[in-house]
């Protein structure tokens, strides 16, 4: 629902207080437009999080849906530190600078800079850890309660399978595994395919020459398509294992299967 600028200025106005008080200084003109950018942002709270329509039927005002918006993306942090404090505890870079960093440097500046009431768009880091998936326009806690629902699924998939192997797949994909920026499950979702198509065991985890260019012909025979499903009959069976029934694992991991597809096509 689009609110006009005159229900808008009230709530500038709020914030413009609140500002003052806390900073014991007036802010300067960039920063109460981002107070505009934080209301509006609260206010696509309330309508992502329920239906746009209702909240147009029911004449909620600007103030009020900026309240209830601003109680969700409390509610949101709150669980969202909740979950990267529990991951905390389990949590497994397999030797990884870059996805160690991202876990315990950069999701840590964010909690503790993020800033709810006068900049909740504002993501606070760019992130150096890329997900499998395109966050689109996603901002601040929106981009990083994404983020981290996807890390705990990665996290808790990985651990379902043998630590040593995923520390073999991402030393065969790149010697010096240290240096790799790539997402880790893809890397390790690339290596189940390759196993796949070579009718290889993941307890056997070690590639060889012979087995990428089985794997290379096969693309090349049967074509991505079916090499994508017969890859995906084994990844399936280890996705069920790990989360069970209802998940949404088998399309997050899509665009890694389908890189590594066009990689061995090409």
């Amino acid at each position: 629902m689009d609110y006009d600028f005159l229900e808008l200025a009230p709530i500038v106005a709020q914030l413009i207080e609140k500002y003052n008080a806390k900073k014991g200084t007036a802010p300067d003109k960039k920063q109460t437009e981002e107070f505009m950018q934080a209301i509006t942002f609260c206010i696509d709270e309330v309508i992502a999080n329920g239906d746009a329509c209702e909240v147009a039927a029911e004449n909620m005002s600007a103030a009020q849906s900026y309240v209830d918006g601003l109680k969700l993306v409390t509610e949101k942090l709150k669980n969202s530190a909740s979950l990267y404090n529990k991951e905390m505890a389990d949590f497994n870079d397999y030797g990884n600078p870059n996805l160690r960093n991202f876990f315990t440097g950069e999701l840590r500046t964010f909690f503790e800079k993020y800033d709810p009431i006068f900049k909740p768009q504002d993501s606070v880091v760019n992130f150096s850890y890329p997900m499998l998936v395109n966050l689109g326009d996603c901002r601040g806690i929106d981009l990083v309660s994404e983020m981290l629902r996807f890390l705990t699924e990665e996290q808790k998939f990985l651990r379902s399978l043998p630590a040593t192997y995923v520390e073999t797949a991402l030393k065969a994909y790149n010697s010096d595994a240290a240096s790799i920026k790539e997402n880790v499950m893809g890397i390790v979702a690339r290596d189940i395919a390759i196993h796949a198509l070579c009718a290889k065991p993941i307890n056997k985890p070690e590639l060889l020459e012979a087995d990428y260019r089985k794997a290379k012909l096969m693309v090349k025979q049967d074509g991505p398509k079916k090499c994508t499903d017969n890859a995906l009959m084994v990844l399936n069976l280890l996705i069920k294992k790990c989360f069970g029934e209802e998940t949404d694992f088998t399309e997050y991991i899509m665009p890694a299967l389908e890189k590594t597809m066009a990689d061995l096509a090409g």
